[in-house]
């Protein structure tokens, strides 16, 4: 159940999303060097960091080991994560459309399948006609060179 006052998340998360994602191949197309993808990477999580370094300092947070190793836990696959989204930017000549698509709807059937199996959750109908619907997307995405 949502509230009223958490509306204003859902068009936010949506253009923040295509905002980091037009970023992303903006920046894949515009430096196309060799080891640019790293340093991008690095970065990106370097100023993250910082950011968030300076949040904590502001709210007088207390720095603890558990909080650090649980910032390396979530920040090592997020930058690999980053990393292969720009190699594969790069891999398939800057087809965002194909990419970030393939990405996000490959992202949705993993955690629908670890979250059915692992979590034994139950699929709703709604969900099932969603997901049906992403993967008749995903192969018209992948063979759109057939139609």
């Amino acid at each position: 159940v949502y509230k009223r006052q958490q509306l204003w998340l859902l068009p936010s998360l949506f253009l923040l999303i295509g905002f980091i994602d037009s970023t992303l191949t903006y920046t894949n197309s515009l430096f196309q060097h060799a080891g640019f993808d790293e340093s991008l990477s690095v970065m990106i999580f370097v100023v993250a960091s910082g950011f968030a370094f300076l949040v904590a300092l502001f709210q007088k947070k207390r720095f603890d080991l558990q909080s650090l190793i649980a910032g390396i836990l979530l920040g090592v696959p997020s930058y690999f994560s980053v990393y292969f989204l720009m190699k594969a930017l790069s891999s398939f000549h800057h087809d965002s459309v194909f990419v970030f698509s393939i990405n996000n709807l490959s992202v949705i059937f993993l955690t629908t399948l670890v979250s059915v199996t692992v979590l034994k959750e139950q699929i709703s109908k709604v969900n099932l006609y969603g997901l049906t619907l992403a993967l008749v997307a995903l192969v018209l995405i992948i063979y759109q060179d057939l139609f």
